[in-house]
């Protein structure tokens, strides 16, 4: 089998149910045909046949998109430890209350103390009882305010 043409005559690809129970056999064909061509090549032949597709992009290509930058949707903060970091922005823009980001995110444990007491009520002592048996972690700034 040269093409995926010759694939709509065989049997075990007729239908959907015999394309599942012989898929261990039906994806090695079907890759070896589509890395022929690139993946715009394929989107160049499928959307004018009428089959919904797209480019299912990398991470790098996400980021590297000019309308994350317009949208201002990568951001850069300072983080203590690790320096500085691109996040994510505020994806809704709502023009009386736009968002921003104002802080990187947390080091492990950094908030543990202050959520179990404001949450749960849990007294500094029981936190600290928590820490030193290993069952939560506190940040070290944390531990030390």
């Amino acid at each position: 089998m040269t093409g995926l043409t010759s694939l709509v005559e065989d049997a075990r690809f007729a239908t959907n149910a015999a394309r599942v129970e012989h898929y261990d056999e039906l994806w090695p064909l079907i890759s070896r045909v589509i890395r022929t061509r690139s993946r715009q090549e394929w989107i160049d032949r499928l959307v004018p046949a009428g089959v919904p597709c797209a480019a299912v992009r990398g991470v790098d290509e996400v980021l590297a998109d000019p309308q994350l930058a317009a949208r201002e949707m990568i951001q850069s903060v300072s983080h203590p430890e690790a320096g500085l970091l691109k996040v994510l922005g505020v994806p809704i823009k709502l023009s009386d209350t736009p968002g921003s980001v104002d802080r990187p995110p947390p080091r492990l444990g950094e908030h543990t103390a202050g959520v179990l007491q404001e949450v749960l009520g849990l007294q500094p002592g029981e936190i600290a009882e928590l820490g030193a048996g290993g069952v939560i972690a506190i940040a070290r700034q944390e531990a030390d305010s």
